[in-house]
């Protein structure tokens, strides 16, 4: 009975510690979030693309095309090469595609709704830690497919050389298979929120608007609603919080049209 006790007032304790590690070492997770894409496109006709390179050595790419006004689709993906063959190591092939709305509140300010799903492949390779941050001989491999649903929100405000914005995404992510060392792990799906900023800046270009633009961005992804299974390793480490960074270039085809134009 203490102990149940103990738990119960140390539960926020533990969970903001959780947390906050995972936040910052990304440590065990065996889900990788894609970053979502907020798409600029305020007419029929337009269209971006951008390749971000994540510093965890993940490259991710994604388009969008707004074939009616008000609409919009998209399209990424993104991988992360296993890089040798040591004993530690994460890697990952995604995909996702979505469809939604934009409207263009002012002339700067731009809201965007998008709905869409994907699959993903992953697996990741690390040595088990001891008490004392160290790590043992005892290898944990995390293998793990996934398909995922979700639902997103943007707002992004344009100035004459800088773009600032942010999106909120909730996903819902269903496994199809996940072990741990071979071992099927009885997790079936979770509920993710990911929150995410961005910056958009023209760089040397003088032009306005840019064709390209270089972005900076830094997101978060945590589980919503759910509580582990049990008080073992193997749960907690597949809903591990998971922090984001990128840096990357969009580019916009239609805009680049108009300079050519406007050069003649």
């Amino acid at each position: 009975m203490p102990d149940s006790i103990d738990f119960k007032y140390s539960g926020w304790v533990s969970r903001v510690g959780v947390v906050g590690l995972t936040v910052l070492l990304n440590a065990c997770s065996v889900y990788a979030p894609m970053q979502p894409h907020m798409p600029m496109t305020r007419a029929a006709g337009q269209a971006e693309a951008q390749l971000n390179w994540l510093p965890t050595s993940r490259f991710d790419a994604s388009a969008a095309y707004s074939p009616l006004r008000y609409m919009v689709l998209t399209a990424a993906g993104s991988f992360r090469p296993r890089g040798g063959y040591d004993t530690t190591y994460f890697n990952s092939r995604q995909y996702e595609v979505g469809v939604g709305s934009y409207w263009p509140a002012t002339n700067r300010l731009l809201v965007s709704g998008l709905l869409g799903g994907g699959h993903s492949v992953s697996e990741r390779s690390f040595r088990e830690p001891n008490i004392f941050f160290g790590s043992t001989d005892e290898l944990a491999v995390y293998q793990a497919r996934y398909r995922k649903l979700f639902g997103q929100l943007g707002v992004a405000y344009e100035w004459e050389r800088v773009t600032l914005g942010a999106t909120y995404r909730l996903t819902s992510v269903d496994f199809t298979t996940i072990t741990y060392n071979s071992q099927a792990l009885p997790i079936e799906n979770m509920l993710r929120g990911e929150p995410m900023l961005f910056l958009r800046v023209n760089g040397l270009s003088d032009q306005q608007p840019a064709w390209a633009q270089l972005q900076m961005t830094v997101g978060l992804s945590t589980p919503l609603g759910q509580e582990p299974l049990n008080e073992g390793f193997n749960d907690r480490r597949v809903r591990n919080s998971a922090f984001t960074a990128g840096i990357g270039v969009v580019f916009y085809p239609h805009r680049f049209g108009t300079h050519r134009r406007e050069a003649k």
